[in-house]
């Protein structure tokens, strides 16, 4: 049954439904805008099995109300837990995941592909700068709107690299995951980089670098055996973004992108005289790193660059 109200927020109608959680789209009276707000029940966080994870993930999710502001990141608004369910508020956005632009009969064009994941990129570096890994980058996690605009949102599987806390192992989605989360290795930025790296190949090509049957099965193929190239299922693909994948997708961390900043750049150089890919993201793209470049613009917060040129923060 759907509830009137959570907390202070009125609900409108129920946006999506998992086992242990709801999302409703509501109304903030009060900012006069709409919201969607992810209620998790008491019952799941005091779960036998899983309860402690449940908060954990809850908890960590809910510590980043109002710290990641970012106009290509989901805004975590405001968060509450009581007797009955905890529940985060996050900024409501309009449209799919990219989940729906991983078919073989549904693929984005190239330069929406690097668009995209320019954003993304550039979104995930603003995170590690305060200290976040998302540590769960999948195309179900990334929203688009018109004209590619992103929104990398679920944050509740994030690392704290300054937190004092010991960080939960085992987190991520398996298909997704890098080689050092697979091993239970610590953590850097470069999870992140790698996991970029498998919704590149996914987005290029409507399947993933890695089949297999069971978890076990993926390891094995993601510890010892190299990706293929997103060309060999896509004939289109230049070969110089053959290169950005194949180089994000390194099982040694020091043969993968060092910086988020390395990706960043060659995604931007790749659209330098590629009149042949559409021009939709493309000019966008490549005209605001080249003004991240400048140093005028170097006191400049992304959001606030985007916000002086008139481009789509969201």
């Amino acid at each position: 049954m759907t509830p009137k109200r959570v907390g202070k927020y009125d609900v409108i109608r129920t946006l999506g439904e998992g086992a242990t959680s709801k999302v409703y789209l509501c109304k903030d009276a009060f900012a006069n805008r709409e919201v969607a707000v992810k209620v998790v029940s008491q019952s799941a966080m005091n779960d036998m099995g899983s309860g402690k994870l449940m908060q954990r993930l809850f908890t960590t999710e809910a510590s980043l109300a109002g710290k990641l502001n970012h106009p290509h990141i989901v805004q975590i608004i405001d968060a509450a837990i009581d007797d009955e369910y905890g529940y985060i508020v996050m900024e409501y956005v309009e449209g799919g995941t990219l989940s729906r632009f991983t078919k073989p009969e549904n693929l984005l064009g190239i330069g929406d592909v690097i668009e995209v994941a320019y954003k993304c990129a550039r979104a995930l570096e603003y995170a590690a700068q305060q200290g976040v890994i998302h540590r769960d980058i999948k195309p179900a996690n990334i929203m688009l709107k018109e004209n590619n605009d992103v929104k990398i949102t679920d944050f509740g599987s994030a690392a704290m690299m300054k937190a004092e806390a010991t960080m939960i192992d085992g987190i991520g989605t398996p298909a997704y995951m890098s080689p050092e989360q697979h091993l239970n290795k610590p953590l850097n930025h470069q999870t992140d980089i790698y996991a970029l790296g498998i919704v590149m190949f996914m987005l290029l090509t409507g399947r993933a670098p890695f089949k297999a049957d069971n978890i076990a099965s993926l390891a094995y193929q993601v510890l010892n055996i190299n990706p293929p190239l997103p060309s060999e299922f896509r004939r289109d693909v230049p070969l110089e973004l053959d290169m950005i994948v194949i180089r994000a997708l390194q099982r040694e961390t020091d043969k993968r992108y060092q910086t988020w900043e390395q990706l960043i750049d060659e995604l931007a150089g790749l659209m330098k005289g590629a009149t042949a890919l559409p021009k939709q993201g493309v000019f966008e793209t490549e005209r605001f790193n080249s003004l991240r470049k400048l140093s005028f613009f170097s006191g400049f917060a992304d959001a606030d660059l985007w916000e002086v040129f008139g481009w789509p923060s969201g």
